[in-house]
């Protein structure tokens, strides 16, 4: 299969109604706006290096991972206590 005949063959899926075509289009747009906040995300990352200089921009990451470091102990494991009591008390309910 050539390219122009996947192209022609994702906007025909595309362009369907249904479950499956619906469910692409979803993903299509998630995979679009992951890529886009990324682009964003490594723009934002280079202007600050440049804007702050080495030094600076080196003490600002590390409290940036310092944080991300002490928020993962910080939830206490609560979304994941969440899911099994939400999924238990719906049990106990129906």
């Amino acid at each position: 299969m050539h390219a122009h005949q996947k192209a022609a063959w994702l906007s025909t899926l595309l362009a369907e109604e249904g479950d499956f075509a619906t469910v692409l289009r979803g993903a299509a747009l998630v995979v679009v706006i992951r890529v886009l906040a990324s682009a964003v995300g490594f723009a934002s990352v280079i202007l600050l290096a440049r804007w702050m200089g080495p030094s600076q921009y080196g003490r600002y990451s590390f409290a940036i991972a310092s944080m991300v470091l002490l928020a993962y102990p910080a939830t206490l494991g609560l979304p994941g206590a969440a899911v099994r009591f939400v999924a238990q008390y719906a049990a106990v309910v129906s």
